[in-house]
């Protein structure tokens, strides 16, 4: 076994720098015995088997003799969902071409992740992580009441921080560059409470607007049980504070879901200020 807290830190990150040279992308990794278990991130391949072996290639390079066990965890958004796990021995065979792809595969256990535990070493160099982007956007509507083609041109700038593998800080902004929604003459006659009726409020009133500044938390309570947590200006034009909880097993076509939020509506002008409608919605 790999005895110190030391040790494990001083593997950790000699995976991570072998990885990074490699173009994989780790988020964590924890090791319990003669077992290691690595958090593999967004990489960009379909196929979950393509991650998990170049993750393992990598780890065959840096792991001490006394690694027997490889277990690869890929998911999404810090999010454990299917975990492999393969013999290093097998692996070792595979490359000396005493085996066969296909002998490896009926090797290979495939199930739900478990979530990483406390003490799991996370790397450094990914987290945290920022990511921007500016570029021009159109928004378009076809066929309305006031106007045959109704349309934007927009320049959207967006933003995301991940101080963590489990949470993230994101949103985007908006600056108009054309449009002609000046022509946007027809009201609502709606007696129940504004919902989206007062959309070409928003178009006409926001020059310059905030379109989402969020916080959220990711969670996997238990294998195959996922959680999130969110709070701030949801989307143009409400804000709140919701949560969802998901359930799906690996290798199930159906996944099932609770999604319950309070949400207040924004002002017209798309910045910090809100109407008085607010409401609870959910969805099952």
């Amino acid at each position: 076994n790999v005895q110190t807290r030391q040790d494990q830190n001083d593997i950790a990150q000699r995976l991570f720098a072998v990885a990074a040279e490699n173009d994989v992308v780790l988020d964590r990794m924890e090791i319990s015995g003669d077992t290691v278990r690595i958090y593999v991130g967004s990489m960009p391949f379909r196929n979950f088997v393509t991650s998990a072996g170049r993750a393992a290639r990598v780890a065959t390079q840096v792991m001490p003799p006394e690694i027997e066990r490889l277990t690869l965890i890929l998911g999404d958004d810090g999010l454990a969902v299917a975990e492999l796990t393969v013999l290093r021995s097998h692996l070792e065979r595979l490359s000396q071409d005493q085996s066969t792809i296909d002998e490896l595969w009926h090797q290979v256990h495939i199930r739900q992740a478990a979530p990483a535990g406390d003490d799991a070493f996370v790397n450094s160099e990914r987290f945290p992580a920022f990511d921007w982007s500016i570029a021009p956007r159109l928004r378009q509507q076809v066929g309305g009441p006031d106007n045959f083609f109704l349309y934007q041109v927009y320049l959207r700038a967006l933003a995301s921080v991940r101080p963590t593998p489990n949470t993230e800080i994101d949103g985007y902004v908006g600056l108009n560059i054309v449009n002609n929604y000046d022509e946007l003459t027809l009201e609502s006659d709606s007696q129940l409470p504004r919902v989206r009726s007062d959309v070409k409020e928003y178009l006409k009133e926001g020059e310059t607007w905030i379109g989402r500044l969020q916080g959220a938390y990711y969670g996997t309570v238990a294998p195959g049980l996922y959680a999130t947590a969110y709070a701030g200006l949801l989307e143009e034009m409400f804000g709140g504070v919701g949560g969802e909880v998901l359930y799906k097993s690996v290798g199930s076509p159906w996944a099932f879901g609770l999604d319950v939020n309070w949400v207040k509506q924004r002002d017209f002008d798309g910045m910090l200020g809100f109407r008085d409608y607010s409401t609870v919605t959910g969805h099952l």
